[in-house]
């Protein structure tokens, strides 16, 4: 699991971004926050509550990060936003051919 360059972080997180990625990394805390990945499998983004991360199966799987969010709904719009940000660059390059 790593995490990716653009990091989004939810307002809401803030500063304590960094203490929220050890505790998750060293399985300590209450990582109640929600971790945006892209699921290389099935090639889409897909979210869960981070203290799942902290298990045994998830240590070495090769997850990006992508957001760390506060809240189920920020999750659900993160993703949101990054589809309808995909689907208007697709759209566009439709209309230029």
């Amino acid at each position: 699991m790593h995490y990716a360059k653009d990091l989004y972080v939810s307002p809401s997180i803030g500063s304590k971004i960094k203490k929220i990625i050890r505790n998750i990394k060293h399985g300590t805390g209450n990582r109640f926050e929600y971790l945006v990945y892209f699921n290389e499998r099935n090639n889409r983004l897909e979210f869960m509550r981070a203290y799942y991360f902290s298990q045994n199966y998830f240590k070495d799987f090769p997850f990006e990060i992508k957001a760390v969010t506060s809240t189920y709904k920020e999750a659900l719009e993160y993703i949101a936003g990054v589809i309808c940000t995909n689907m208007c660059v697709s759209l566009d390059k439709a209309e230029e051919e």
